[in-house]
Order: C-alpha cells, then sequence, then structure tokens
C-alpha cells in the first residue's frame, strides 16, 4: 500500500514537468496557471558533482508557479518559475532560495485526434549552484544545498498525445534533446 501511495504522490508532484510535454497546445488567449508544492525526502542524494552522498537523508522543498498561455491557435508560451527552494541534509541547517527558471515556446505541428508538438525551452541558471550548510556535529565540515545546477539548458522537445474520450485517460509521449552548457548533454524520453 505504501509503495501504491508513494507512486500517486510521485505522478502528482512531476506533473508540472509532465504538463508541458504532450501535444496538445494551449489555444488563443487561454491561460492555466498552477501553483505547486512538492515535496521530496530520501536518504541517498546525488550532488550537483553526480557523487553518491549517502546515510543522512536529503529533504526539499518547492514551492513553485506553472503556467501556460495561448498566443495563437498554434503557438502558447509555457513557463515554470520554482518560486522558493528549501533543502537540508541530515543534521545541517536548511539552505533556501530561487530555482532554475524555464521558459518554453510551444507549436502545434498537428491538432486532432493524434496532436504533436515541437517545444523550445531555455532553462536559465536563476538558482543558487553554491550554497554551502554547515554540518551542525563537525561545523569544519560542509555540503552543497544548491538550488540550481548554474548551467545554462536548452531544451528541443518532439511531444505527441492521444485522447481516449469519453474514457478519463489519454497517453503521451516525448523526446527530448537538452544541449547544456557546462556539464554533458542529456537525451530524455517519456511516455
Amino acid at each position: 500500500m505504501k509503495k501504491i501511495l508513494l507512486l500517486v504522490i510521485c505522478c502528482i508532484s512531476l506533473s508540472q514537468y509532465v504538463s508541458s510535454q504532450s501535444g496538445w497546445v494551449r489555444g488563443k488567449n487561454n491561460f492555466y496557471i498552477k501553483p505547486d508544492f512538492t515535496f521530496y525526502k530520501s536518504a541517498e542524494y546525488y550532488n550537483i558533482n553526480s557523487s553518491l552522498q549517502p546515510t543522512s537523508p536529503f529533504t526539499q522543498k518547492t514551492y513553485s508557479v506553472y503556467f501556460e498561455y495561448g498566443l495563437s491557435n498554434n503557438v502558447a508560451v509555457n513557463g515554470y518559475i520554482p518560486v522558493l527552494k528549501q533543502n537540508s541534509y541530515g543534521n545541517t541547517g536548511q539552505k533556501s532560495g530561487v530555482g532554475d527558471l524555464k521558459f518554453e515556446l510551444k507549436y502545434a505541428v498537428q491538432k486532432g485526434k493524434f496532436p504533436v508538438a515541437l517545444i523550445f525551452a531555455p532553462e536559465f541558471p536563476t538558482g543558487n549552484k553554491s550554497l554551502y550548510a554547515k554540518i551542525k556535529s563537525n561545523p569544519l565540515d560542509s555540503i552543497n544545498l544548491a538550488t540550481g545546477d548554474g548551467d545554462f539548458n536548452f531544451f528541443t522537445t518532439l511531444a505527441a498525445s492521444h485522447s481516449f474520450y469519453p474514457k478519463p485517460f489519454y497517453v503521451s509521449g516525448f523526446g527530448s534533446y537538452n544541449w547544456r552548457a557546462k556539464f554533458n548533454d542529456q537525451v530524455l524520453a517519456g511516455v
């Protein structure tokens, strides 16, 4: 039962990332906004350098806003604004700040029963990549609890969707390439 509850919570909390990874494009002058709160806790933590930091629990709380606005019937702008990220690790103090801003320009390549969209999305390094917290049990030691990765990212995504209306479900899939200025590029895909 705990695994099912955890899966539902993860799906809900990741919805701001998945929302824009669909083939549907918001219509002209239509607006959607969603305030969001996510909570994450883990006993293992990968830092910005991809090093595993085991044992102590890592906690992250994010207060964010996701929005979509239709510029025309085929073009929309979307945004993800992490207004406040709060990180803590083990027995450190909490570090807080704004996260990395992501904006998207979404174009409807195809509409109808099988919509397809092309998405161009810069992500700006507005978060702090160097937020060091002192470890209370050893004040000479510290850990980086960054609220951003310090890198400019540019995502190019192709997304497709299909609704099974009147049944209450749909499916979406996407493929994305993330060009990163400082770190290795990424290829992302999902259903």
